[in-house]
């Protein structure tokens, strides 16, 4: 009897909420079509399929004989469904109610088009938190799977690692399987013959051994050149028939079978973690890229399986605007559940708020994720629109207006919301009293869905291969070892925020500064008012509600602080869309205050380069109208962006005239292409010259009016 291995393979099938229709067809029929054709040919071959809710029901209504195809192979045992969080939402980031919730509607939605009841569960980027076995067996969960690195923490070895263990959590116990990084490496990404050695290296004659290959469906066609290497040049052909060839010693079985027929090799406790790549990420910058280079130095490939990064929720500070969206989250289920439960809008805003917990856009690696304004753009879409079905039944008129203040973003903030059924607009006093989400009910569109430039720790890989010959083109590779530059002196637009980049964001600087080194934050800040605390005041009537927002600071020069204190006075009523923002600087210092003042915001408008988006400085001729140009106009009083695909023009004026800047915010990110360029919003920034005696003040009124086109 020949020496035995068990092999485990498992896809996971996805596109995010609010992803291109292109995006989804290319996927189709370059992936998830020719997989499902290459498995009808091959009977001998068996594996588990996730599908995701988001990308299961764009299929069911482009293609729905896709569905009946699979019922087929899953009434021979020759596929088996897993479930999961429908929208594919990361479990520990989102509250237990929305995990069993979202199990729930996969699960249900399997057994209505497959006729299947999975029985393990697809856990989203495989974040895991050791609370997590309670809630998964109260949704009916008996096994997931997780990446090697997270046993591996714990001392395990690849040896050790040919089984399943069992795990628990106050008395709830689930089933774990190790998925294989060197699979997901190897697979297929080098000839299928490594694979199949590989595979036989771990056979014994004991029967039991298994190992598992889980990752990404879309690597068998979407990545970069793997859709020619794949089927175009038979490597899945190749592969599978080389399957079938070695059925003696390779045995081909679905996990579930596979957690019938052999016992757990044991019990163990896995900390919160995810794969190793994911953890990398979840780093700080330059941490990130020391890990990886210390994971690739052969003199700690003894102690290479402890090496770890950071773990997922870390990305919640490493992004604030990732927080906010998370903590909008929040804020919005909390109104939800205040909904009554038998009344129709309660289902109906939660399945529209659950649309919103789509991990995709919230978090960063080497797919675009977060850096893609239409997948923010998504999330906000739903949680806008949800919370607006929830103020719908927890207010008794049609027009209302009010002032909220409190710990919106969880973190010690201060953070002050004026909303009507119109609008929300929200204020970060504990940051620069910083206008950081606007949210149009009617349009279901956040005007400040912007992201900040930050450093990435591929940034230096960028950068070195910006000096490299270009990759041959045919030759696949793992998307984590792909550099691939989109466009030529990328590097060149590498520039880095200090702040978080958003709107009514109050700045002090010298007459010296200048557009270009402002925009690329090559200035000196001479105030410290930017990113700091302010004390605020807010009023609620039937009428209106107001919002004051002070701070007492300095203006630094040659080490010598001046004082000064800047107020920002808001009103919103309850028929507004637009609001006035009252500024007022005085001088309480007892030298003269020579400086420049400006107001910066950043409009996020979808795209910078497009016919329907541009500029409108009245009464003026601009050589470059879109919405990434770089301009200055002098003794303006007012620009407007128009947005004619969302279809709204926003207008901002003020009362003194001023020279006005404006310029795009464009980041570069890591995409599965390549790196790109990312517009992610529009600043116009109005700067004043200033001349105030001691005691004085000055003031200026800017007014944003929001109209439809």
């Amino acid at each position: 009897m020949p020496n035995t291995i068990h092999f485990l393979f498992c896809l996971h099938n996805h596109q995010p909420e609010g992803n291109f229709e292109h995006v989804f067809e290319e996927a189709y029929q370059k992936a998830y079509r020719p997989m499902l054709e290459t498995i009808e040919r091959h009977p001998g071959i068996r594996l588990a399929q996730h599908f995701s809710g988001i990308l299961l029901e764009w299929i069911d209504n482009k293609h729905p004989d896709f569905w009946d195809r699979y019922r087929t192979l899953v009434e021979t045992g020759r596929v088996e469904f897993l479930t999961g969080g429908y929208f594919e939402p990361i479990l520990p980031s989102i509250p237990d109610r929305d995990k069993l919730g979202q199990i729930a509607k996969l699960t249900d939605t399997i057994k209505t088009r497959l006729g299947y009841e999975p029985k393990g569960l697809w856990v989203t980027e495989r974040v895991w938190e050791p609370y997590l076995p309670k809630p998964l067996e109260e949704a009916g969960v008996r096994y997931v799977l997780l990446d090697d690195a997270q046993f591996k923490i714990n001392g395990l070895q690849d040896e050790q690692l040919t089984g399943y263990y069992s795990t628990e959590e106050q008395g709830h116990v689930i089933s774990v399987f190790p998925v294989s990084e060197r699979l997901r490496y190897l697979i297929p990404f080098h000839p299928p013959e490594e694979t199949i050695q590989y595979l036989l290296s771990f056979a014994d004659r004991g029967g039991k051994r298994m190992l598992m290959m889980g990752d990404d469906g879309e690597k068998f066609g979407i990545w970069p050149e793997t859709y020619d290497s794949v089927y175009r040049q038979g490597w899945l052909e190749r592969f599978f028939g080389l399957l079938e060839q070695y059925k003696e010693q390779i045995h081909i079985i679905t996990t579930s079978e596979y957690l019938e027929r052999f016992p757990a090799v044991g019990n163990i406790y896995l900390p919160t973690a995810s794969y190793r790549e994911m953890m990398e990420w979840a780093l700080a910058a330059d941490d990130a890229y020391e890990l990886e280079a210390a994971f690739h130095d052969e003199r700690y490939a003894e102690i290479r399986r402890f090496l770890r990064g950071g773990f997922w929720r870390n990305f919640l500070v490493k992004y604030p605007e990732s927080n906010n969206a998370h903590k909008k989250m929040l804020w919005v289920g909390e109104k939800i559940d205040k909904i009554p439960k038998n009344r129709k809008v309660y289902r109906e805003a939660l399945e529209t708020f659950w649309r919103a917990q789509c991990n995709c856009a919230y978090w960063h690696g080497v797919f675009g994720g977060l850096y893609l304004n239409f997948l923010r753009s998504a999330i906000y879409r739903s949680l806008i629109e949800a919370e607006d079905l929830a103020d719908s039944v927890l207010h008794d008129k049609d027009k209302w207006v009010e002032a909220t203040r409190g710990d919106f973003l969880r973190c010690g903030s201060d953070c002050v919301i004026l909303a009507n059924s119109d609008v929300m607009y929200h204020f970060d006093a504990s940051c620069g009293a910083m206008l950081f989400e606007l949210d149009l009910r009617k349009k279901r569109f956040n005007l400040l869905n912007t992201l900040s430039r930050r450093k990435e720790g591929y940034h230096r890989k960028m950068l070195e291969a910006s000096l490299k010959p270009k990759p041959v083109p045919g030759q696949a590779a793992s998307i984590h070892d792909l550099v691939v530059l989109k466009e030529e002196g990328l590097e060149k637009h590498l520039h880095y925020d200090w702040y978080r980049r958003s709107a009514a964001i109050d700045h002090f600087f010298d007459r010296t500064t200048t557009i270009n080194s402002f925009r690329t934050c090559a200035y000196r800040e001479l105030g410290d008012f930017v990113n700091q605390p302010y004390q605020c005041e807010v009023k609620n009537k039937t009428d209106k509600a107001k919002a004051v927002f002070q701070r007492d600071g300095c203006l630094w020069r040659d080490g010598n602080p001046q004082s000064v204190r800047v107020e920002k006075k808001v009103i919103l009523t309850p028929s507004d869309i637009g609001i006035s923002v009252k500024i007022t600087i005085r001088n309480t210092s007892d030298q003269p205050l020579e400086t420049c003042y400006a107001s910066e915001w950043g409009f996020a408008l979808n795209a910078g380069h497009t016919f329907d988006r541009y500029y409108v400085v009245p009464g003026r001729d601009l050589e470059d109208k879109n919405l990434d140009s770089v301009g200055e106009v002098r003794d303006a009083t007012q620009v407007i962006l128009v947005e004619e695909w969302v279809g709204i023009d926003v207008d901002l004026s003020w009362d003194a005239p001023a020279v006005l800047w404006r310029f795009p915010i464009e980041t570069i990110a890591s995409s599965e292409s390549g790196f790109e360029r990312c517009y992610q919003s529009s600043v116009v920034v109005p700067v004043w010259d200033l001349s105030i005696q001691p005691g004085e003040i000055w003031s200026t009124q800017i007014t944003l009016t929001v109209r439809d086109r």
